[in-house]
Formats: C-alpha cells, sequence, structure tokens
C-alpha cells in the first residue's frame, strides 16, 4: 500500500511536469492564493486572488474574488461570491463584475469524498448568465508521514443565451498538502477545452495553490 501511494504521488508530478513541457504554445500557468477565516462552525468568509500566464505571451488575467461560505448540513453548503476580472486581448485590459451563487452537494464513501458543485455566474458587465457544474472526487492519504489530499474533477460551462449553449470544459488532475503555519498547498494540472467565434481551442495549465486558514 505505501508503495502504491509512492507511485501515486510521483505519477501525479511527473504527469504535471511532462503535460506543461510538452504543451508547446498552448501551455499555461495558475496561481491562486487564498485567504480563508471561520466565524463560526457554519459561516466562514474568503478572498482569493488568481492570476494567469500564457508561456507564449506572459500575463494575461488577473481575478480577485470575496465570498461568503455557510454550511447548512454535512451533505450541502452553499456560498456567494463577488469576483473582478481583468483581462488583456490584443494588448488592451479590460474590467468585469460577477456575482455567483454556488451549491455544493457533498458524499463520503469508503473514504473517498465526492462533491457535486453548481455555479450560477452573473457577468454585469456583459448582462450575461452561465452555469457551471462541477464533480470532484477525492481521498486522503498518508506518505512520507505527512497527509496528501489526490483529486480529479471535471467542469462544465454552459452560456444561458440564446444559440450559446456548451462552451468550455476542464478536466483535472492534481494533489494537496498542509504546508507551514497551517497553509495547504496545491499542485494540478488542468486540460482545457474552450470555444471561442464558433471553433474549439485546448490549452494545458499547470497550477498552484496556497491557502491559509484561521
Amino acid at each position: 500500500m505505501r508503495l502504491f501511494k509512492i507511485c501515486l504521488f510521483f505519477s501525479l508530478v511527473s504527469f504535471c511536469y511532462v503535460s506543461l513541457t510538452s504543451a508547446g504554445d498552448n501551455s499555461e500557468y495558475w496561481g491562486t492564493c487564498t485567504f480563508s477565516v471561520k466565524v463560526n462552525k457554519q459561516v466562514k468568509l474568503d478572498l482569493l486572488e488568481e492570476f494567469r500566464i500564457k508561456t507564449d505571451t506572459g500575463f494575461y488575467t488577473y481575478v480577485q474574488y470575496v465570498g461568503m461560505g455557510y454550511e447548512i448540513n454535512d451533505y450541502l453548503d452553499t456560498a456567494v461570491w463577488y469576483k473582478l476580472v481583468s483581462s488583456e486581448k490584443n494588448q488592451n485590459w479590460s474590467e468585469s463584475h460577477r456575482f455567483d451563487i454556488d451549491g455544493t452537494l457533498k458524499w463520503n464513501i469508503n473514504g473517498f469524498k465526492i462533491s457535486n458543485r453548481s455555479r450560477l455566474e452573473r457577468n454585469t458587465t456583459t448582462s450575461s448568465w452561465l452555469y457551471r457544474d462541477r464533480i470532484k472526487l477525492e481521498k486522503g492519504i498518508e506518505l512520507f508521514n505527512k497527509g496528501f489530499t489526490p483529486y480529479v474533477f471535471n467542469e462544465f460551462f454552459l452560456d444561458i443565451r440564446p444559440n450559446s449553449g456548451y462552451h468550455e470544459n476542464r478536466a483535472s488532475v492534481g494533489f494537496s498538502t498542509y504546508f507551514i503555519w497551517g497553509s495547504k498547498l496545491g499542485i494540478y494540472y488542468m486540460s482545457r477545452a474552450k470555444k471561442s467565434e464558433g471553433s474549439w481551442s485546448s490549452a494545458d495549465i499547470i497550477g498552484t495553490t496556497l491557502g491559509f486558514y484561521f
């Protein structure tokens, strides 16, 4: 069992590295930092910052999140978010303001954690609605006397406008572990397919996450 855990850990790291180095011009790096404060047993406040870099053209997106989560019971969470998205296209920067409502169903089956998050997103800048649905599977393991949580997820995006519909999919594999001072560090690989102006394109993404929980 220990050998299996070691193989799983290095397989994930190797997979992320090979995917990024072989992706060519369609590779990206995403970095996310989270600050989360528990108000009580059910309520938490979150502040997130995320930046995205294309390996061929550089920095192109910066996102700031402010949100509040509420744990209704062991099987259902809900959250509301405000996001300020700054993005670059053709050397011009623009901003959009977005509001999200989340509902997340959760299960625990034989040590595996399964969650299904449904998100409704309102972009007030373009007056459009977006529906996102993510299914995630994760399981905690101990490796090198340290706890790790490998996970996989898939998320699809639906643009709720006439003649729009399904236009993006994200599939990811990664792991997270507790770091110093109670922080949590993660690394993942994501394959993203996105439809724009009638045609699909794909990108290989390596991402890191750093979270501080109080």
